[in-house]
């Protein structure tokens, strides 16, 4: 357990690295050969790239479990275009080959691998146990005293009911 804490890293402190068609400047853990002076508490990374228009890049995961989140601009990650505000997760712990399909402003993110995680509507769990455990106290409805999922104040007429399973 790690107390709360707060430290301010000025953006000139944060370090910027280039490889080609590639800018970026890394904001937590240790990616591309850098290291940020940001406290972390894990092998996570952090990274903002941009990247241009036609430019073919190799995004390392080291080993870790990765993602890329599309702020502005178009990639391509093998045959699928990912748009503005959308993210490619990695297929385990493979690199990353984008293409950039228009300038594009990117977040590169991952860490350890956490193992498989299943996936229910907005429940996110490592046990499928789990998942139907909070399927069923959801399905009950908000308000009983007992229930994790409380009435939200200030909305306390509607209720989204679970969507069927797919």
């Amino acid at each position: 357990s790690v107390a709360p804490s707060f430290f301010h890293h000025p953006s000139r402190t944060l370090p910027e690295f280039q490889s080609g068609a590639l800018q970026g400047k890394l904001l937590l853990g240790s990616a591309f050969g850098k290291q940020s002076p940001v406290k972390v508490h894990s092998n996570l990374f952090y990274a903002e790239l941009k990247i241009l228009r036609g430019a073919k890049v190799t995004l390392p995961a080291e080993g870790r479990e990765s993602a890329i989140y599309v702020v502005e601009g178009k990639i391509q990650t093998g045959s699928q275009g990912i748009s503005q505000f959308s993210m490619e997760v990695a297929n385990g712990t493979q690199d990353l080959q984008i293409e950039a399909l228009e300038d594009s402003r990117l977040m590169f993110l991952g860490g350890n691998p956490v193992g498989p995680r299943f996936i229910f509507w907005n429940f996110v769990s490592s046990s499928e146990e789990k998942i139907e455990q909070a399927k069923a106290e959801w399905a009950k409805g908000p308000g009983d005293p007992k229930s994790r999922f409380p009435r939200v104040p200030g909305d306390e007429t509607e209720f989204i009911p679970l969507p069927p399973n797919s």
